[in-house]
């Protein structure tokens, strides 16, 4: 564990809105508990220095500026468990899309949050499941399955919802995938659209009824590098198994889905893949660590923000599956 210098630490503790914070800066100072850091052996700090067994090491010293007032923009029942932020097709508009895991609801938000959401979708099954689906009421929905939004990430104009898809049998939902959906801007508003359904793990039934997918399963693109504006991104992204009681997940998959679109305000974006790029089963506990090690070594290069300066590089290596459209090298 590395500090780096002023840190400002905000925590929401009991069932009252009340902040703490805590400095760090050479040493702690604060409102908030002292950190405890347990290493058993001497480290060394980026300055160079030897620190001992139990004791934090600094980061290096860097131009930090202050932190501006919050402002009450929006406020809403329930818990946001999923937050997607990006912009418009414009490239300049901020978009924001609010995931409420209690009240089963989808909000989408265009230029200023305290204008309110531009709408609102009800997200609850209308069935005796009392489950998210993201096609509960859209015209999209499956009777025999339901899709959990679980993560994402928005190109500009283009939201992509990473879901856990479950099937129906003997009335118990069990899930079984992920698949991707696209909600997409028009000229006339937003829709949505379906992107992927992932394959089981072996095509078989040993990885059924895990629960799939976390906020870091499809949290970033990856743009291509041009010259003008952005007209193309890769988008990898993991079925990521989670253990369930005294079943430990063993399996899981790496995908790698490739964006595209002629204008860059006038047209969608469409999709070419998924490549399946590695599926992972049958060594417990390794359904998470291996796939994002692989993602990150085989899926990109240099790690870019959504809509930031500096493009980020994307390949698939020549020896894994290739697909049409996909990049080798």
């Amino acid at each position: 564990m590395m500090f780096s210098p002023v840190i400002l630490v905000l925590a929401m503790v009991s069932s009252q809105p009340h902040i703490e914070h805590a400095v760090f800066d050479g040493v702690q100072r604060g409102t908030l508990p002292p950190v405890r850091v347990e290493r058993p052996l001497s480290a060394q700090s980026a300055d160079g220095s030897v620190v001992q067994a139990d004791e934090p090491r600094w980061g290096p010293t860097r131009a930090v500026c202050s932190m501006p007032d919050w402002t009450h923009a929006w406020e809403t029942p329930g818990s946001i468990r999923v937050l997607i932020s990006g912009v418009e097709r414009d490239g300049r508009t901020p978009v924001l899309v609010a995931i409420n895991s209690q009240t089963l609801k989808l909000s989408l938000f265009s230029g200023d949050i305290a204008t309110g959401p531009e709408f609102e979708w009800n997200l609850l099954r209308g069935d005796d499941s009392q489950r998210m689906d993201l096609l509960a009421n859209h015209p999209l929905r499956r009777d025999d399955q339901i899709f959990t939004v679980r993560s994402g990430c928005m190109l500009p104009g283009c939201v992509l919802l990473h879901c856990d898809r479950s099937f129906l049998a003997d009335g118990e939902w069990i899930s079984e995938g992920i698949s991707v959906f696209a909600l997409q801007q028009h000229a006339s508003g937003w829709s949505l659209e379906h992107v992927s359904d992932g394959p089981r793990i072996g095509d078989g039934t040993q990885c059924l009824g895990l629960p799939r997918g976390w906020v870091s399963s499809m949290q970033n693109y990856y743009p291509v590098p041009s010259e003008g504006q952005m007209t193309e991104a890769f988008i990898p992204y993991v079925d990521y198994l989670n253990h369930r009681g005294g079943q430990l997940a063993d399996g899981g998959q790496c995908f790698l889905l490739k964006a595209i679109r002629d204008d860059v305000t006038d047209s969608p974006w469409s999709f070419e893949g998924p490549v399946l790029l590695h599926e992972f089963s049958g060594v417990e506990r390794q359904h998470a660590r291996h796939l994002l090690l692989h993602s990150s070594r085989s899926a990109q290069d240099d790690r870019a923000a959504p809509g930031g300066d500096r493009p980020g590089r994307c390949s698939c290596r020549s020896d894994l599956h290739r697909g049409p459209g996909m990049v080798g090298s």
